[in-house]
């Protein structure tokens, strides 16, 4: 379905197929509000997007469920949008193997098809607020990838496989009393038995040039890590730099609650820890 201008869903359950992969919803113009109004929308065989944008700006969407899908919800080189009140839960996970294969690779921008997946997604996404959204019980929640300047305020995006908010290259951004507890797998034997639910599983993952951003009032309880940073990959140091973080909470993390490493004057302020796996801070 090509969207063209203002959409409002008849309230409903509806399955379908996004054969072509490139989303079974498809923005085509700027200024356009998209309401679900409440309808459930299921993909086939946790395959393709549910709502796809690119290129286009002042986006609303609202009031929908997106569940069954690769990612439910996908932007890309866009400005100025507002997602709210969605559920874009119940998406793509990654399968298990019981082996070193199922710890996570952090490096690539976005995720390998494997490592990526799952709810909301901005891509080269700018001025854009996320607010109010359930992202659960999939791979990430909520990703963003070459996208500053954002707000993520008041989101769930816990019990996730992987990540619950993943920021790469992006900067600016402010992520503010949202919840992702116990993001962690529990069902790899690999990394239930051997890596204690690590296997780089994060509340929130901040990689490679992600500057400058806000991270407050959060709660990133019981996973791997809390606050996972880092900034040097092999040998080369693409920096995660001047962060600010106040008033999260990283307790019971199965490995760190708040690690960052080869980055520079990022600030950890009245945080709180309590009995982390390895260590409450790891700063190196």
């Amino acid at each position: 379905n090509l969207i063209t201008s203002d959409y409002k869903m008849k309230p409903g359950i509806y399955e379908v197929d996004d054969r072509n992969n490139n989303g079974v919803f498809i923005i085509k113009k700027d200024n356009i509000t998209f309401d679900c109004n409440n309808s459930v929308i299921i993909g086939k065989n946790f395959a393709g997007k549910g709502l796809f944008n690119e290129g286009h700006d002042s986006i609303i969407v609202k009031n929908c469920t997106f569940e069954g899908f690769y990612q439910g919800i996908y932007f890309k080189n866009s400005t100025g949008n507002y997602l709210y009140n969605n559920t874009v839960s119940d998406n793509y996970k990654r399968a298990d193997k019981g082996d070193t294969s199922d710890f996570l690779n952090i490096w690539n921008c976005p995720p390998s098809t494997v490592d990526g997946g799952g709810g909301i997604f901005l891509d080269n996404v700018n001025y854009t607020l996320v607010k109010d959204n359930f992202a659960e019980n999939e791979q990430t929640g909520i990703g963003l990838y070459f996208s500053d300047n954002n707000t993520l305020k008041n989101n769930n995006a816990s019990n996730n496989h992987g990540w619950g908010f993943h920021l790469c290259k992006s900067s600016f951004n402010e992520v503010d009393n949202n919840t992702a507890d116990n993001i962690y797998n529990s069902s790899s034997k690999y990394c239930h038995e051997v890596q204690n639910d690590g296997c780089d599983t994060a509340a929130i993952l901040m990689i490679k040039g992600t500057n400058s951003n806000r991270i407050t009032n959060n709660s990133f309880k019981n996973s791997g890590d809390g606050v996972f940073l880092a900034a040097r990959q092999s040998n080369v140091l693409h920096g995660a730099d001047n962060n600010y973080f106040y008033n999260n909470d990283g307790s019971f993390a199965k490995h760190i609650s708040f690690e960052a490493t080869f980055a520079k004057g990022n600030v950890f302020e009245h945080n709180i820890t309590i009995n982390a796996g390895r260590a409450a801070f790891w700063l190196g």
